[in-house]
């Protein structure tokens, strides 16, 4: 049993430092001012950054590019290609939870390998695919490879890598998925118009395979030797809650319902705007290529939240990042119109909604460490984005039918915005912060 001292100043167990009791800033983190072990931290972020951005870019962001082009040629029905988006979204979900337990254990080298192994073959298999209910088993196999093999790993080594700094580690992380969200689906388009879709995921599939040699190369700790410096069996204590705890908590639930808000109405906007544009009349050309621009505006807006979230605490950022994302989806509605109105709406769309919609997959992570701990992060982050992304996962089949049922997009559009909205008050109810009682290592107030 750990006798701790009163909790009314930090304390230091292994160079790791108790929460200060203030309910608006950040908890003091955990860290030993260099990296544990001497680690070099920045060729760790290159390559999670790296395997991530060409995994998420080139399949979930890009799916959206290869729908209208399957529902055309090979008459598939949307309410079969939404399936397959959501098989995509359920498969990423359920591994990680798997995957967030494995790291805390074992080296996330080969929990990345193995993710971006069985998503390139996902990636065959769909280009082998002859029938719907095929290409969603193609699917849910590559979400599954996202799942182990992408933000459940990094989000936690990044955090602790970076201790203090991790919203800046987390910024340069998300800004590069950004990149790559803007980049890859007009690649993915002129792939599939020179070589047919096929082929395309063929070419995805050998990439991401290729992709994995960053984790060869790279030494990827475990979660427990990154906290301190030691291997897993000489850790005797870690600061956080118990994850049983944890779950119990209003605070928990709080942060998993503002997130499940607001990622549906990520998920069903990132699903549906590109045929909105070209069944508005535009071009696939203009609509790939508004829809990556909005993209590309996270990479200096997700690089300046992270920065901003160090500074005044991720509790803080939140709520006003699902404004934004709010207003950015609203603007959808004009974002068809003729003449300066359209544009206008076009540029509000892309740069809010841009600069947003990767906000809670980024600070919602950091909201969750602030709350609960390093302790058991990483299981906590597999259990929480399982939760989220199960219930997102349902955003593409939920647009679809709304759209069935009002025959617009606009009613999407209106209650992606309205259920994102709804996510800020939700927030409050999270408090980031617990506090160490004597005879247990930390206890949350008023979780």
């Amino acid at each position: 049993m750990v006798s701790i001292p009163a909790p009314n100043r930090p304390i230091v167990t292994r160079g790791i430092a108790l929460a200060e009791d203030r309910l608006t800033a950040p908890i003091p983190r955990a860290d030993t001012i260099e990296s544990p072990g001497n680690i070099n931290k920045w060729p760790i972020l290159a390559a999670l950054a790296i395997i991530s951005s060409l995994l998420i870019g080139g399949t979930l962001v890009s799916l959206s590019v290869y729908i209208p082009v399957l529902e055309h040629n090979e008459r598939w029905a949307a309410e079969s290609l939404g399936a397959a988006a959501t098989g995509l979204l359920l498969g990423m979900s359920l591994a990680g939870i798997a995957s967030g337990i494995i790291i805390d254990r074992l080296s996330a080298r080969y929990v990345i390998i193995g993710g971006t192994l069985v998503a390139s073959l996902g990636c065959w298999l769909a280009g082998e695919s002859t029938t719907a209910g095929m290409f969603i088993v193609a699917t849910t196999m590559i979400g599954a490879g996202l799942g182990f093999a992408t933000n459940v790993p990094s989000i936690p080594i990044i955090s602790n890598l970076f201790g203090p700094n991790r919203g800046l580690g987390l910024g340069i992380y998300f800004s590069m998925l950004a990149l790559s969200a803007g980049v890859l689906p007009p690649i993915a388009s002129a792939l599939i118009g020179h070589l047919g879709w096929r082929s395309a995921m063929y070419v995805t599939g050998a990439t991401i395979a290729f992709s994995c040699m960053l984790a060869v190369l790279v030494r990827l700790p475990t979660i427990a030797e990154q906290r301190t410096g030691h291997s897993p069996d000489e850790v005797e204590i870690q600061v956080g809650v118990q994850v049983g705890s944890a779950i119990s908590t209003v605070s928990f639930w709080a942060l998993a319902s503002a997130m499940t808000l607001s990622l549906i109405s990520v998920q069903g906007v990132l699903f549906s705007v590109v045929a909105y544009f070209i069944n508005s009349g535009m071009s696939n050309f203009s609509a790939v290529n508004i829809y990556s621009v909005a993209n590309m505006a996270g990479v200096p807006g997700l690089f300046a939240i992270g920065a901003l979230a160090d500074r005044i605490g991720a509790r803080r950022v939140l709520p006003y990042g699902l404004i934004v994302q709010s207003v950015g989806t609203l603007a959808l509605l004009f974002a068809i119109f003729h003449g300066p109105a359209g544009w206008i709406a076009v540029g509000i769309f892309s740069v809010f909604w841009g600069v947003s919609s990767g906000l809670p997959s980024q600070v919602g992570p950091m909201l969750l460490e602030d709350a609960f701990g390093s302790r058991h992060f990483g299981a906590l982050l597999g259990i929480n984005t399982a939760i989220t992304g199960i219930m997102s996962a349902f955003a593409p089949v939920f647009a679809a039918w709304i759209r069935e049922i009002s025959g617009s997009y606009a009613t999407i559009f209106i209650t992606f915005s309205l259920m994102t909205l709804a996510a800020v008050p939700v927030i409050w109810l999270v408090r980031p912060r617990f506090l160490a009682e004597p005879g247990s290592l930390a206890s949350p107030e008023g979780a």
